[in-house]
């Protein structure tokens, strides 16, 4: 009853920075946006210099620094705090009805846990599981997610505290069956952009070896050591001067502002550059030198994401009426929280200046208080995210009512550059591979991706036979191990030579020699050594992930199977009850947990855990069977 490769979907933490995370620059613009700056930036000496954290700043910065420890961005993320609580944890649990999981938060002297637990009537628990949060993530100004910590790998809790509702649900994402539970990985591009100073592991998916804290000076400044260093040596310049040391993007042309805040506010899917990391990229460069970003294309035009603010920007009729230069600082001050800001009504009069601007009627005007905003930004539940409403961008005249509705949209859609007016074949090809593999698995992305498959690279291409379950073209076949560098290209050969029936191992060991910290590429390592009829070598590899994350379900699973065939019951029982403990809807272990028992001859045991199966899988007619043979042995005992 082996598993055989286990194929978990790597899902990160959807973008939810709140909304008064807007990543915008220095200063306020009083007048209309130009794409022509003061001076050219200089940012050579930035791209070259190192991150030295914002407690760097300080020293010459304290009331700007202090100040914005108090806006969402300076309240983004951070280790959990007992003196930091405003959460309502008296609050009854909550249930998702799909699982049948109850869930909870709490503190235990200083440290906060979150608490899975089912029940059976009212006081037999049945399943109870605590794991404890590492990280909160988000300023709570209109969520607060939790995180846990595995040997430096970082997952999502299912529970959340919307804060504008004043309750506790699943986290976004989880509802409707898709409750993932502890395991959501939380990768590389969730903390870029919900926090700073973090150190990622490469091609781990969701490993590091710095956490860092919420999102600092340098997102928007660039790194700073440069900076730090130049006015430690003395003063170079008179207030009020241009530093060319650091980023003040009041100095950069409203693209290169705008693509400060695009960074982040523009959540879409990421098309890296030729030869580009896109977690390269530094304040003052081009973001699309380094990334392209597709959103999908609707008719639902009040439909949009938690983090889309530059998306919908980029529709307004403001936006485009100013030559696409709007940025965002005309609203927003970065440095002081949203709370403390005057009425935005004076920056909508510094372009609609005459009294007659609004052609609504005086009692409709009336109604919201003469607020520019109530009409034309109204605020909706963004598509994303339960029980949250944020300001709708798309600066315009809405008639459609102010609350938000899922519309569902035609499949597949279509996707729209919003950082390029003519993407590549290339680029527009990864997108639908992208989007496929990230958001929907509907066969009709990847024959979208198709006819550009001319336009791709190589490993793209054989990433798109593998997604496609196509055989290995003749060429790649030719290839040897060494001439691939890419960890998840090694991976799609060995798992295409594995279904051709081809030897895979080289190929799955390339995978594992780049990625070490990859565990689903080791665990295909060992599931390869099985079905090569390497065992002890099976073994050995499901015991390194297991060393690196105790929790992994499947090589729980596989490894006591492997122990099973070797006989050793009390070993495999223990590694079944282990993962049960995890994850108590396990089938297959279950069924492994039956064989152990058997061979343990813990007769009664095997019955119940038989009991179990048949009452939660009336259908399958293996179950009463074998219990009918277990009640005949016990009869004869």
């Amino acid at each position: 009853m082996n598993v055989g490769v286990f194929r978990r979907k790597w899902y990160v933490v959807a973008s939810v920075v709140l909304y008064a995370l807007v990543l915008a620059v220095f200063g306020r613009c009083d007048s209309k946006p130009t794409e022509v700056p003061e001076d050219e930036p200089t940012t050579g000496s930035v791209t070259q210099a190192a991150y030295v954290g914002s407690a760097a700043c300080r020293s010459c910065h304290a009331e700007v620094y202090d100040a914005y420890q108090h806006t969402g961005k300076g309240r983004s993320f951070h280790a959990p705090h007992p003196l930091d609580r405003f959460e309502n944890f008296a609050a009854p649990p909550v249930y998702d009805p799909t699982l049948d999981f109850h869930y909870r938060a709490f503190w235990r002297h200083d440290t906060l846990y979150v608490a899975e637990f089912r029940t059976k009537g009212r006081a037999d628990t049945t399943h109870y599981r605590e794991e404890r949060v590492a990280y909160v993530i988000g300023s709570g100004n209109q969520t607060r997610s939790y995180l846990r910590e595995v040997n430096g790998y970082l997952y999502e809790m299912p529970l959340t505290w919307y804060a504008q509702r004043g309750l506790w649900d699943l986290s976004p994402g989880y509802e409707a069956g898709h409750n993932t539970r502890f395991d959501r990985l939380v990768g590389e591009a969730c903390l870029s952009c919900h926090g700073s100073g973090q150190a990622y592991v490469e091609h781990s998916l969701n490993r590091f070896t710095e956490v860092g804290g919420a999102i600092g000076c340098e997102t928007c400044h660039g790194p700073g050591s440069t900076h730090v260093q130049y006015w430690e040596e003395g003063p170079r310049a008179t207030k009020g001067q241009r530093d060319s040391t650091i980023v003040n993007p009041k100095y950069l042309t409203a693209t290169l502002q705008f693509d400060v805040c695009r960074q982040c506010h523009l959540e879409g899917v990421v098309v890296a550059q030729p030869g580009r990391d896109p977690q390269a990229y530094r304040p003052g460069q081009p973001l699309a030198d380094y990334q392209e970003i597709f959103l999908p294309v609707t008719d639902a035009t009040t439909e949009y994401g938690f983090a889309s603010h530059a998306e919908r920007l980029q529709q307004s009729p403001c936006f485009l009426g100013s030559g696409k230069v709007l940025t965002c600082t005309p609203c927003h001050a970065p440095h002081q929280p949203l709370a403390t800001q005057v009425s935005y009504n004076a920056t909508c009069q510094s372009c609609h200046p005459a009294p007659d601007a609004c052609t609504e009627h005086a009692e409709a005007r009336l109604a919201v208080d003469n607020n520019c905003v109530r009409c034309h930004m109204p605020k909706r539940g963004p598509g994303d995210i339960p029980h949250v409403a944020t300001t709708d961008h798309k600066i315009g005249i809405h008639r459609d009512s102010l609350s938000f509705a899922t519309t569902a949209a035609a499949s597949p859609m279509q996707l729209k550059s919003f950082t390029s007016d003519h993407p590549s074949e290339r680029n527009q090809a990864l997108a639908y591979l992208n989007y496929y593999e990230q958001f929907d698995q509907n066969p009709a992305y990847l024959a979208q991706v198709a006819t550009f498959v001319q336009a791709l690279e190589r490993d793209a291409q054989i990433k798109l036979a593998y997604l496609q379950q196509q055989p290995l073209a003749p060429s790649w076949q030719a290839l040897t191990p060494s001439q691939v560098d890419d960890p998840a290209t090694c991976f799609y050969v060995a798992e295409m030579r594995l279904r051709q029936g081809l030897p895979s191992l080289d190929w799955h060991r390339r995978a594992v020699n780049l990625a070490p910290d990859h565990l689903e590429y080791r665990f295909a390592l060992a599931s390869a050594y099985e079905t090569a009829g390497q065992p002890e070598a099976a073994a050995a590899t499901y015991l390194e992930v297991l060393q690196r994350q105790p929790e992994h379900q499947a090589s729980l699973l596989n490894l006591g199977y492997l122990r099973l065939q070797t006989e050793q019951w009390e070993e495999a029982l223990a590694l079944f009850d282990q993962a049960l403990a995890l994850y108590p809807d396990y089938r297959l272990a279950y069924e492994n947990r039956v064989q152990a028992l058997l061979q343990l001859g813990e007769l009664p045991e095997a019955l119940r855990t038989l009991d179990r199966l048949i009452k939660q899988y009336p259908d399958d007619a293996r179950y009463p069977a074998l219990r009918t043979q277990v009640r005949e042995a016990l009869s004869a005992n």
